[in-house]
């Protein structure tokens, strides 16, 4: 199939829109497994990083967060999702939302800051590849060259061109590796965890009880905030895939549940097995410390192991992120936010302007050490946060009618009710802030108001091309033969606006025999 551009104004000239129909979309769609791996390494990826955790608030402070914190934050982020996502089924995702909640403004706001938060902690990824490797073969990297310096900059970039390569090749690729990986990293945390059975009787739980030497008030709350938050966040960076997921009414509230008992469970267990079955004091516990503990418990080979499942665990999350990041962008481009090169699908159906753009980000941001990272993609993601959920509550009030597919069963002031548990961890995680995460992330917001109101500038709309008018009270979608299209009004030179004409693979042009009509169709 083949496209050709009519005008919707005489005599001026047309052009060739850059977006494919859909039909390569629904050769990639992915089902319920995948969508519930995806989300997994979206939000966690398994306990690495939880060592931290424990080093900063000690076992019970830890275990008690682990235990409240998907209660208060992780459920009501996900049964959102799970109303909103197959409620607007676009690559926009939660920008779509906002957008029919606040308008364009907020919306744009809402995919930006999402989407930097997005590339900002996909920028750890790379590194922690790196760290667990040479960590594992420290003999042969330091041979090689690539323990330090220049080479492991190298490394670290190489190793970004290559996983952003395989997410580029499809997203049902990214799904079915995910749930591969997904197995691989939890076996030896199940291997750990029937041992620690097995040893039931040499288990320790009183050592689950241990707090800082200096009670309550020796607790890093900052540090271990932060590192907690970001173990359970990012639950409606999946909604971007609604639109590439095979019934997404059925397969978004299963897998989400599937997911958070997944993200708990693998937290959770691993963790107290490692507390109660060794000695190790918690003032050691360090990144990567899973790997001295499979090693005390089981045997060598096991912390072996576990240092490959972590590095497996990052290319997992690393690709969850950036499919996420880069369908955001598409979906953005698609509403008229961004030219309209964003939107362009490759052949295996990804968005290959959005992923390169994404890329770009990840490398640039490599440099940031782990803590700095970690403080500010929260902060942003919990400005985003804020925007998303008074746009849920304005969407109960505004649209109540809305079909959902999956409906919260709560009324509005019972959803009102569930937020306020997230809102006010919001506020505080906010105020706990150090001064110099509000200062850059104030800039990001400044930039971010800059970069809306120059892509939305009628200069900028007469020099490139956008998908729609994100303005528009309503959007034309185009109904081919019965099957529904996506948006195709483009905006140009002089802001005239073009239909598509579709026209069968080996049809002459202007052949009137045999033509589909086209039937513009208003999208809500």
């Amino acid at each position: 199939m083949k496209e050709a551009a009519t005008p919707l104004l005489p005599g001026k000239m047309a052009m060739t829109l850059v977006t494919p129909p859909l039909s390569p979309r629904k050769q990639h769609q992915i089902g319920t497994a995948a969508l519930a791996a995806l989300i997994f390494f979206s939000v966690s990826g398994g306990p690495f990083g939880m060592e931290e955790c424990v080093r900063a608030g000690g076992p019970l402070v830890t275990m008690i967060g682990l235990a409240v914190l998907p209660v208060l934050w992780s459920v009501p982020e996900a049964l959102i999702t799970a109303e909103l996502a197959p409620a607007f089924p676009s690559a926009a995702g939660s920008v779509a939302w906002v957008e029919a909640a606040f308008g364009p403004f907020w919306g744009w706001m809402k995919g930006y800051l999402s989407w930097l938060s997005g590339v900002t902690d996909n920028a750890l990824y790379p590194v922690l590849i790196c760290d667990y490797l040479v960590s594992l073969f420290q003999k042969e990297a330091e041979e090689i060259g690539v323990a330090h310096g220049l080479h492991r900059v190298l490394l670290s970039l190489s190793l970004t061109v290559v996983l952003t390569f395989l997410n580029w090749r499809g997203l049902d690729v990214v799904g079915n590796a995910a749930i591969l990986l997904m197995g691989l990293c939890m076996l030896p945390f199940v291997i750990m965890c029937v041992a620690g059975l097995v040893q039931y009787q040499s288990l320790d739980f009183t050592r689950l009880g241990q707090l800082p030497q200096g009670g309550w008030g020796a607790v890093q709350w900052s540090n271990l905030l932060n590192i907690l938050f970001w173990q359970l966040n990012y639950w409606d960076s999946v909604s971007t895939f609604a639109g590439d997921v095979k019934d997404p009414g059925r397969a978004f509230p299963r897998a989400l549940a599937v997911a958070v008992v997944l993200v708990v469970l693998s937290t959770l267990l691993p963790l107290a097995v490692a507390v109660a079955g060794t000695t190790f004091p918690y003032t050691e516990y360090t990144d990567g410390f899973f790997r001295e503990i499979g090693a005390a418990l089981v045997g060598k080979w096991l912390g072996v192991m576990i240092a490959l499942a972590a590095a497996l665990s990052s290319v997992g999350m690393f690709e969850a992120e950036m499919a996420s990041d880069a369908f955001s962008l598409m979906g953005m481009a698609e509403r008229g936010h961004l030219p309209a090169l964003f939107a362009r699908r490759s052949r295996h159906g990804t968005p290959t302007a959005a992923i390169v753009c994404s890329a770009v980000g990840i490398a640039f941001l490599a440099t940031m050490s782990f803590l700095e990272i970690l403080e500010v993609l929260n902060f942003l993601y919990m400005l985003a946060m804020l925007i998303e959920f008074a746009a849920f509550i304005r969407l109960r009030v505004s649209q109540p009618l809305t079909p959902r597919p999956y409906r919260i069963p709560l009324g509005t002031g019972g959803v009102g009710v569930m937020l306020t548990g997230p809102v006010a961890l919001l506020a505080v995680m906010l105020a706990m802030a150090p001064l110099k995460t509000w200062a850059i992330c104030g800039v990001a917001v400044v930039v971010g108001c800059g970069l809306y109101f120059a892509l939305h500038h009628p200069a900028t709309r007469r020099c490139c091309v956008f998908l729609q008018d994100p303005f528009e009270a309503t959007r034309g979608a185009v109904a081919v033969a019965g099957e529904p299209m996506m948006a195709l009004r483009v905006y140009g030179t002089e802001d005239r606006g073009y239909v598509l004409d579709v026209v069968e693979e080996g049809e002459e042009e202007g052949k009137e025999e045999g033509k589909k009509e086209l039937v513009m169709v208003p999208q809500v």
